[in-house]
């Protein structure tokens, strides 16, 4: 049973596997760092175009070995969905129909490729779940397994926050938890060691991008927005989402539910972590990729409902009409993964909000089994060593196959240091992650000539300390006022 829930979900994610225009977003600076160029989007200047190391380390290691990228990111993810699918399938009948669960849902199938993170954050979270569900109750088990288990608890939650940063949310109540249970004082060394990773990398991020945030976060929601914006559209981007994948409402639900009977206050702190991460949609406005940060709370959620009808005694028929109703709740929808074929396609919006069935939009042209797959690995223009040209683009497949050659400032900020950083203030709902900003007058001609040629003084000062961070050598003194200038004034000049 379990040899066929895996080689279920298997096939239906090598059939669906495809790549987002985003994922070329990272790809390029895996290109550039591999040719020695250094972890950089654009060479000329530092910035953290990324906000999954973790991720991007391990395309990269593939890439370096010869693979091209389209085919790293593809295999890593189908390693780790297989990865996904043995820890859940080992023993009991509800371990095989919880992966027959994942299969039925859109947003798993859909994220469990797409050149992004997801793949890697799903097996994280399975191993946290499984080293939390088995931590010892309160005067059960020795102290040193306790704090064993803290301390692998706590490597997982740093190696999380290193795929995607707001992963922090499913394992913060768990690893409270813990700490309880083993005691502040012999907890705090082992968060410490866990801790390590994480830690090393937001000091190497400080010193070598000049910054403890990712430039895409700044750009996606570092602005002003109407009273009560973000809330409403990340309602919409919530129900958007169930419409798409009627799967996702009910395991969500389910699993919480299970959560609950138990009546354990370890499937509880799991359930938190699930509810902070549908609340945080609500906090940032949603996403413009229909389902991505539902896939992981359906994860959990499956896990949670899995181990409560086990815990419940609930047989193997229980588990055969989970099965059954995952299957049919799926397909009443047109876009389920087991109705899908080479010829799925969608329009670019899916619904006036700006929320877009990604994979239907690319599946054409980057899916493995798409119709023509013209884009899937389009490799860099070698460079020649000259002057990047400064070029004004917004999107990660056209600059990934431009090479170093082209300095792309992008029109939606993601890549841009000074763009993400110039205020923004928004009346009224917008495309989540979309935003377009204004090219400041006489900044294409100072990236050409080297001179600061912008005409808005204050947008002139704050280049000055974006352009020393992010081009600078690194430990000047004056860079690192600079450095401090942006994290603590967003760049105001310090007052006499």
């Amino acid at each position: 049973m379990g040899l066929l829930a895996g080689a279920l979900l298997l096939l239906v994610v090598v059939r669906s596997a495809w790549v987002s225009d985003d994922a070329y977003i990272s790809f390029r600076t895996v290109h550039n760092f591999i040719e020695g160029h250094g972890l950089r989007w654009n060479v000329a200047e530092r910035v953290q175009v990324f906000t999954h190391p973790l991720w991007l380390f391990l395309v990269a290691a593939l890439y370096a070995l010869g693979a091209d990228v389209y085919g790293a990111s593809l295999g890593l993810s189908f390693a780790l969905t297989a990865g996904v699918a043995v820890v859940l399938t080992r023993g009991g009948w509800w371990g095989p129909a919880a992966v027959v669960v994942l299969a039925a849902s859109k947003s798993f199938v859909d994220y469990s490729t797409s050149g992004l993170e997801n793949p890697l954050l799903h097996l994280l979270l399975l191993l946290f779940l499984r080293e939390l569900l088995l931590l010892p109750r309160s005067g059960q088990g020795s102290p040193g397994e306790g704090e064993r288990r803290l301390l692998r608890m706590t490597l997982l939650g740093s190696l999380l926050a290193l795929t995607r940063p707001d992963a922090v949310l499913y394992v913060a109540p768990g690893i409270a938890l813990a700490m309880l249970r083993v005691g502040l004082r012999s907890a705090l060394p082992r968060v410490a060691l866990g801790l390590a990773p994480l830690l090393a990398w937001e000091a190497f991020s400080l010193v070598y991008y000049g910054d403890l945030v990712p430039n895409t976060a700044r750009a996606k929601v570092g602005f002003t927005s109407g009273e009560w914006t973000r809330a409403r559209m990340g309602l919409h981007y919530l129900l958007v989402s169930l419409r798409a994948d009627p799967v996702l409402g009910p395991a969500i639900l389910g699993g919480i539910a299970g959560a609950a009977w138990t009546r354990d206050v370890r499937f509880l702190a799991a359930a938190v972590g699930v509810l902070a991460a549908v609340a945080y949609l609500f906090v940032i406005g949603g996403d413009f990729m229909i389902g991505r940060f539902l896939a992981a709370p359906l994860l959990v959620s499956v896990v949670l409902l899995a181990r409560a009808a086990d815990r419940a005694a609930a047989g193997p028929r229980w588990a055969a009409v989970l099965v059954v109703a995952a299957l049919v709740v799926s397909l009443t929808s047109a876009s389920s993964p087991f109705r899908v074929g080479p010829d799925y396609e969608s329009s670019a919006v899916a619904d006036p909000g700006g929320l877009a069935d990604e994979r239907g939009y690319y599946f054409a042209v980057t899916g493995l089994f798409g119709r023509s797959r013209c884009r899937r690995s389009v490799p860099p223009v070698r460079w020649d060593g000259r002057p990047p040209r400064v070029l004004a683009y917004g999107g990660g497949m056209v600059p990934f196959s431009a090479g170093p050659g082209g300095h792309y400032v992008d029109i939606y900020a993601v890549t841009e240091p000074l763009l993400a950083r110039v205020p923004l203030t928004l009346e009224g709902a917008y495309r989540p992650g979309h935003l377009p900003r204004e090219i400041p007058v006489g900044y294409l001609e100072s990236l050409e000539s080297g001179q600061n040629l912008l005409v808005d003084p204050a947008t002139a000062a704050l280049w000055d300390d974006v352009r020393l961070v992010t081009r600078g050598p690194l430990w000047t003194r004056a860079r690192w006022r600079a450095i401090r200038r942006l994290l603590l004034h967003g760049g105001a000049r310090d007052r006499p």
